[in-house]
């Protein structure tokens, strides 16, 4: 045991001798608090079997036979595992591919066609209402806020669904312009900030074995995907395969007949693409990348 300072003497009385099973302990340390440093030591010696006089060490600690006494391990820990740890997997073939991933349009059921909640109050902008504004008018005369207002887009002056004869970028543009203040507006209409607006396009977004027919619709698709995250519930995106959903949706709505369209209004998904009938909604997948070009 050196008594001093620092473990100057303990490390180098290690060097001096070749017995081994000795123990060398240093009871202070310049970089630590002479307390903990002293504490440190009498561990190191306890578990090497040589313990201290307790007594002149603690001499308020009581002694009479009866003083309950615990035999400390002369080990210096014991540890026992219980967790299940899951065995590491390698396969050759990992790699960066391996973090790819894709969205992929998976089918999805549609609700049944006879449900009560079928019956709802339903809009549709350029078919029951000229635009939003009139709804709106409507609702502040006392009209019920309709549950759903369904907008057909892009739409002709008329109101009626319309693909734009070019695809120039300020089409695009323009196109988006009015997108924009449309969500705009209804954002801030109180008066419909219980109802959803689904905005109904074909052609915006490419399902297998399809290909995106109109610019103008998918790019109103990536604004109101920015508009459904940071207003969760508010919207909802349908595109169909079927233009002529988007003319009879007024006559759905008046006669209220579940729809296809209103029917994936019911299925709860935020964004649905509506095949031949059959519903398809984005699902992130993992990415099989296909072979390397050779040209």
């Amino acid at each position: 045991v050196e008594i001093g300072p620092d473990g100057t003497l303990t490390a180098m009385a290690r060097g001096c001798v070749d017995e081994e099973g000795l123990a060398f302990v240093p009871l202070l340390r310049k970089d630590r608090p002479e307390g903990d440093a002293l504490v440190g030591a009498l561990g190191r010696l306890h578990v090497h079997g040589k313990s201290p006089d307790w007594s002149a060490l603690l001499p308020e600690a009581p002694t009479s036979p009866d003083t309950d006494r615990i035999d400390l391990p002369t080990y210096p820990f014991q540890r026992e595992r219980y967790w299940l740890d899951a065995p590491f997997v390698s396969r050759a073939s990992d790699g960066p591919d391996s973090a790819l991933y894709a969205v992929d349009w998976t089918e999805v059921p549609l609700p049944s066609e006879d449900t009560e909640s079928a019956r709802a109050e339903v809009a549709v902008l350029g078919r029951t209402h000229p635009d939003l504004a009139a709804l709106s008018a409507s609702v502040a005369q006392g009209a019920p806020a309709p549950g759903v207002v369904v907008l057909p887009w892009p739409q002709d002056s008329d109101g009626q669904p319309t693909q734009p004869a070019t695809h120039e970028p300020a089409t695009v543009h323009a196109a988006l312009a009015e997108v924009l203040a449309v969500v705009q507006q209804w954002l801030a209409e109180e008066r419909l900030s219980g109802s959803t607006l689904v905005v109904l396009t074909s052609g915006a977004v490419a399902v297998p074995s399809d290909e995106v027919l109109c610019p103008v619709a998918a790019s109103a698709w990536g604004l109101l995907r920015s508009a459904q995250s940071e207003n969760p519930g508010r919207f909802v995106l349908i595109d169909t395969d079927r233009p002529r959903d988007l003319t009879e949706a007024g006559a759905e709505a008046a006669t209220e007949t579940a729809s296809p369209v209103l029917r994936a209004v019911r299925a709860g998904e935020p964004q649905l693409a509506l095949r031949a009938g059959t519903a398809h909604a984005p699902r992130l997948v993992r990415h099989t990348p296909g072979a390397p070009r050779e040209d």
